[in-house]
């Protein structure tokens, strides 16, 4: 009797940690590209360099009707994405963004991104 309770047991934990397995593979997501768009402000904070731009995200960015974003300062890449973004700024130059597809928060994070020059 012990042994088809401990056997039960176990192939229900089996098959706990599979469905739990799938919705962690599911709940993760790719990183999505923005329109090209115009950064209308910029201000360094803590956390690396917050700008605002003209698109908007409400389902990755809470802040600013969702055209709050920030490059985080624990990038490997941190100095050169600030001197590329504020030359972009100062040029008024457009930029593409790779956005982290994470719940929405204040800032959404920039991976990387594109300026254009048009």
């Amino acid at each position: 009797m012990f042994y088809q309770f401990y056997s039960f047991g176990f192939v229900m934990k089996l098959k706990i940690l599979f469905f739990l397995s799938l919705f962690s593979a599911a709940v993760e997501c790719d990183p999505i590209w923005s329109d090209y768009t115009e950064i209308t402000n910029l201000y360094p904070t803590d956390y690396g360099l917050a700008f605002n731009t003209l698109y908007k995200n409400l389902e990755l960015s809470s802040c600013d009707g969702g055209t709050r974003f920030i490059l985080n300062k624990d990038s490997a890449e941190y100095n050169t994405q600030v001197s590329v973004l504020i030359a972009a700024f100062m040029a008024q130059k457009r930029v593409n963004l790779y956005i982290e597809d994470l719940p929405a928060k204040c800032f959404a994070t920039v991976i990387r991104f594109r300026v254009a020059r048009y």
